[in-house]
């Protein structure tokens, strides 16, 4: 779910096989690589709460230890990686491992729960064991937060290593597989994965290399996925990896994460590298830290000092990995440059950062490939006031037969019932002022992000239920397919590459339908299908179709 405000705020917004822990050596696994699709992918954040299942494991994301019965965290020790160390007498040491949300079908109904060490676990809430199977405890799960709660710790040899895994794919798990196979099919005909959910890029802590998060942490759903398995994902689809630096990271974890990549990936992917996410936006910590930065040094606090601190970043961040790591291969290397879609001109702060007097030209000089911007429609149909067209439309739309949906595709579409700059049409113009913004720089516009942007979240009506419905109806409605592809025809006569929607699989509410399906085994959908449509065209962009500049 991602956090925005007003419309065009374009914001945000392996396992351890038989208790083992260890990442697959990279390359092991053989990918076609992805030289002729034209669409790229988001992947949503790794959380308990997720309808992606993209490890077999589902501790991978399950929350942090917690005395559920007492609501405290006090008495329960834990070493670097989350594994449990100590569980005080009379605490009850448990986690969620998995929540399932009602009016959803469930993904997987039995898992099969491993461990290492002494003791037994229990399960509550929406989990409980049915018996023994595969050499673990078999378990059934419904609707609701299931919780698994440790019994009997033996400090000497300590409960450790859990796995919970869906009960159809134990055989693939046993052999040394981390990713879902159905996750896998989903996802694995793309030309790009871009990480920005994984790595929890915004509002990032992480400074240091050390800080990042490793394969042998117990659970990714707090520091994000380790680098180690993205790459190994990249590997195994043939999917260019995306990746986006956290903003306050030194160039030493900078450099480090390069050589990683340059290492472990394979020659044939080329790798787009972003500076943090969005830092215009004022939701996310980034912007206040680039403005904070551009103040000392520059002692410019308002304007666009903050976006050309965001350039300067970006350029030192793209000198590393090109100058430094990928010195001989820098055509595996894409710098990204990101951009504000319906922001006009603040694109240039970035891009030319005059007050950075050692850009030498610009910092766009400092090797960068990509503008990048987010590429959604959304029809005004949204709005803070009630005198708002967005809102003072379509709750008249509400009143209809068909509760809007007509009305509101229509608006969506072509902007036809009140002047909007945002439609699915209308938005050639947007793209196409970008497109003549990074050809001039000599870059090919790429969109970070994009599909539909039909919610009201962040804003006053977003509790709505009518609202809410007639938002993720239309979402669901047959026609969101031509919506779809209108954006997609816009993108692309305007002028746009590679097309990055947002995202894979999520699950529809107040907060947005952003998911291209509501859960990983949801045979399909209209967004699905114009996805995949659009995927199966062959690029059309120079350099696209195998031959890496």
């Amino acid at each position: 779910m991602r956090n925005i405000w007003l419309l065009f705020v374009l914001f945000f917004f392996y396992s351890y096989a038989h208790g083992q822990s260890g990442v697959v050596e990279p390359g092991v696994e053989s990918g076609n690589i992805q030289t002729r699709s034209s669409m790229g992918m988001n992947l949503n954040r790794v959380a308990d709460w997720s309808s992606q299942f993209p490890f077999l494991n589902l501790m991978r994301w399950s929350r942090e230890w917690y005395d559920w019965p007492r609501k405290s965290d006090q008495g329960i020790e834990v070493n670097e990686h989350g594994q449990l160390t100590g569980v005080a007498e009379g605490v009850i040491a448990g986690t969620v491992f998995l929540s399932n949300r009602k009016g959803y079908p469930l993904a997987y109904t039995h898992y099969i729960v491993r461990w290492q060490g002494k003791g037994s676990l229990d399960y509550r809430w929406c989990a409980k064991k049915v018996g023994r199977a595969h050499k673990g405890d078999r378990i059934q799960v419904s609707h609701g937060s299931c919780l698994l709660t440790v019994l009997g710790f033996d400090p000497k040899d300590p409960i450790r290593n859990i796995s919970v895994v869906p009960e159809k794919h134990i055989a693939a798990f046993d052999r040394g597989e981390v990713f879902n196979p159905d996750f896998i099919a989903r996802i694995g005909d793309f030309r790009a994965l871009r990480f920005m959910g994984w790595m929890q890029t915004n509002n990032s802590e992480q400074k240091t290399w050390e800080q990042r998060p490793v394969p042998e942490d117990r659970s990714f759903a707090e520091q994000g996925v380790p680098f180690e398995l993205m790459i190994q994902l990249a590997n195994l689809v043939g999917a260019d990896p995306w990746f986006n630096i956290p903003h306050q990271a030194d160039d030493a974890y900078i450099k480090a994460f390069a050589q990683m990549v340059h290492k472990q990936l394979k020659p044939e992917l080329t790798t787009y590298i972003e500076y943090s996410n969005e830092v215009w936006n004022s939701v996310f910590r980034q912007k206040r830290f680039a403005r904070k930065q551009a103040q000392q040094r520059w002692k410019q606090k308002d304007g666009n000092a903050f976006y050309q601190w965001y350039g300067l970043r970006s350029a030192e961040v793209c000198d590393i990995w090109k100058g430094q790591v990928f010195t001989s291969q820098s055509q595996r290397v894409r710098c990204v440059m990101g951009a504000h879609a319906a922001w006009f001109g603040l694109e240039k702060a970035a891009l030319d950062c005059p007050l950075w007097k050692q850009a030498k030209g610009g910092c766009y000089r400092h090797g960068f490939d990509v503008l990048a911007i987010a590429a959604y429609f959304n029809g005004c149909l949204t709005g803070h006031k009630p005198e708002d067209p967005g809102v003072k439309y379509t709750r008249e739309w509400l009143k209809l037969p068909d509760s809007g949906l007509t009305k509101a595709y229509e608006q969506a579409l072509d902007g036809r019932h009140f002047p909007c700059k945002y439609d699915a049409t209308a938005m050639e113009n947007v793209y196409r002022y970008h497109a003549d913004v990074a050809k001039k720089h000599g870059l090919e516009l790429v969109a970070y992000e994009g599909g539909q942007h039909i919610t009201n979240n962040m804003q006053n009506s977003q509790n709505e239920e009518a609202l809410i419905k007639l938002h993720t109806g239309l979402n669901r409605d047959p026609r969101m397919y031509d919506l779809y592809q209108r954006n997609f025809a816009s993108w692309r006569k305007a002028g746009g590459g590679l097309f990055m929607h947002f995202s894979d699989v999520g699950r529809a509410g107040k907060h947005g339908s952003w998911g291209a399906l509501e859960y990983v085994t949801q045979p399909t959908s209209s967004k699905w299908e114009a996805i995949l449509k659009q995927n199966s065209e062959p690029c059309w962009w120079p350099g696209c179709d195998g031959k890496r500049e």
